[in-house]
Parts: C-alpha cells; structure tokens; sequence
C-alpha cells in the first residue's frame, strides 16, 4: 500500500503536472474567447449603419422642426407598419435604415409643408439565433440585430476543444449564406466575412479535421488547423514566420505514413520542389538553430586592451589589428613573445 503523501510532497506533485501542462502545445485561436481575459459586452449604443433592415419593435425616434417643433418616439409594428401621430400608416418593415429616412421624410413634408424631420434609431429589435456543433455551449440565444458572427461566438463561449475556428457556417433559410475562416480575423485582421445575423439563422460549427503542430525556431510556436492544400511553408507562415536564427534547409517533419506508421521526413523550405509539400492531419514540424560558429573570425586573446573575436579578411596581418603598442598592448605585456594559432577547416 502506497503511503500517504505529505503535504509538502503533494505540492511538489502539483506543482510538476503545472509545469508539464504549462509546456504542453496550445492550439492557435482558442485563447481568443478565454472567459478570465475577455472583455466581450452586449451591444448597446453604437451607430446604426444605412444598410440596417426595419422590423417589428425597432424604435424610431423623430425630432420634427420648422413651422413646427415636435418630438416623438414611434415602433415599428408586428405588421411591419409605423403609426406617426398626426399620419396614416405606413410600411418600413423590410427597408433599410437610410430608404426608411427617406420615406418618413417624404410623408411628413407632403402633409406638412414648412415642416422638416430628423430621423434616427433608438432600441433595437432582438433576433433569435441558433448555435450549434462545436460551440462551447450550444444553444438558441436572443441577440441584438446588430450582431456578427464573432459576437454571436462570444455569447456562446467560442468554440469547443474539438471545434474549427477556420469553417464556421451560417445557413439562412436552408441556404448556407457564409463560410467563415477565423484564422483570417486573427492572423491577417479580415474581417470581410464578419456577417451580420438575421432572426432565425444557424450557426454551425464544424469540428477539426486537420491539425498540425509546429515547434522549434518560429515565433509562435503551437497547433494550427490547416485547410487542403495548405503546405508546410503555410504552416511557418501561421506561426509568424521562422526566427532570425532558424535553419530552414534542414526542418524536420514527423508525419503518420499510409501504413499509420510515424516516419521522419527531411524538408529543405528554400527549395522549390520541397517548399509546394503539402501539410497532413498530425504533421509535427521542428525547425532547428543555425550553427552558432562565426565565420572568417580572428580571436585576438591575452595582454591586449580590447580582446575578442574581430573579422578576418584576404591578406589581413597582425599590425592590423595591433596597431599600436601603446594603445592597443598592456604595460605588462611581454614584447618577445606571442602566439598565433592558425586553424585550418573545411
């Protein structure tokens, strides 16, 4: 029977399983809807863009001036309508925000000669939206109108450990409307395929199919999802590129075989026929150092002043690099000696 541990000894324990997860690879992208970090908040009062759509329980608010001077605050009605005081209905229900400006501006003007109108938004209507597969937490959640797709992944906590961050779908009406690639946000801040949702779309999140790991010398060493026919070079590239002092001539590959067997393959990125060779589900790519030796280097050691290492150059002496004795030699130098290594390499 195992004796029981102290408390001192449990601490070390835990304290090890820390570090040993600390160093374990992340995925890319995940850290993004960390809930300890993020500062993600509904959406309250920002500007409503022109091509915002009417529909029931939008808010409208009018400040009308001229020969007279009025305020009010009308909604848009279940049917689609929008009753004005003083007016006869009318529908807004469909049109955008500018083409409703321009049709409230034009009813009051032809009833009320002398009179003008302000148009602008005050509550938004909420729409109920859909999330599921691998989304943290799946579910229906209402939502302002104005919400995108990143926004709407927030409310549902991201995506799951098994989630895609790089095939994200939003189907409308039975038609897929966006496939959004989330790697294009993060790495390159695209934000094109940011949609806006509509009342009763879905959102699908796909689970991974292809990740590789890339470790050694490049600047952000982690998983990455790759598509198809992303290559080994688009991989670096994810990663922030190689460090100043990596080896590409010589990157390591450790990938499963057809057999499912894992074999090593040796890649020379700065060759043509090696930089096209496409990343697979499981690929795990180091990039080595370069040799930390100098080339055509000369050491000068000893009794000097400066010593260290200095260039070497064709035809170079040693009165070119000690040029004086008072400058460049210690009083107590020995004059009658000195020694010169020379070593010869290929």
């Amino acid at each position: 029977m195992e004796p029981l541990k102290t408390p001192e000894q449990l601490e070390e324990l835990k304290k090890r399983e820390q570090e040993q997860d600390d160093n374990k690879p992340v995925r890319f992208g995940l850290d993004m809807f960390d809930p300890t970090i993020s500062t993600f908040a509904p959406i309250g009062n920002i500007p409503v863009p022109d091509t915002y759509q009417l529909g029931a329980d939008d808010e409208l608010l009018l400040q009308m001036f001229g020969k007279q001077n009025s305020e009010e605050t009308v909604k848009v009605a279940r049917d689609g309508s929008l009753s004005i005081p003083g007016f006869a209905p009318f529908n807004v229900a469909g049109l955008t925000f500018s083409k409703a400006k321009e049709l409230i501006a034009s009813r009051i003007k032809e009833q009320n000669i002398g009179v003008d109108v302000a148009v602008s938004m005050g509550k938004l209507k909420t729409i109920n939206i859909m999330i599921v597969g691998e989304a943290k937490f799946p579910g229906s959640y209402t939502i302002s109108a104005l919400s995108t797709l990143t926004q709407a992944l927030f409310v549902a906590g991201g995506v799951s450990e098994i989630g895609s961050l790089r095939e994200i779908k939003v189907k409308r009406a039975g038609a897929e409307v966006a496939n959004f690639d989330l790697y294009k946000l993060l790495m390159h801040g695209d934000s094109t395929g940011d949609v806006f949702l509509k009342h009763g779309d879905v959102v699908f999140i796909s689970p991974v199919k292809s990740a590789v790991e890339i470790s050694g010398e490049v600047q952000r060493p982690a998983i990455y999802e790759v598509l198809q026919n992303e290559t080994v070079v688009d991989v670096v590239k994810m990663a922030g590129g190689s460090k100043a002092g990596a080896f590409p001539r010589k990157v390591v590959v450790e990938r499963f075989n057809d057999e499912n067997v894992r074999e090593l393959l040796n890649l020379d990125l700065t060759a043509v026929g090696h930089s096209s060779v496409l990343a697979k589900n499981g690929d795990v790519i180091r990039i080595g150092q370069t040799s930390k030796r100098v080339k055509h280097v000369v050491t000068v050691a000893g009794a000097v002043v400066r010593p260290g290492q200095y260039a070497w150059s064709d035809g170079m002496r040693v009165s070119d690099l000690l040029t004086s004795l008072w400058s460049d030699l210690h009083l107590t130098v020995d004059l009658d000696f000195a020694l010169i290594v020379i070593v010869t390499g290929k």
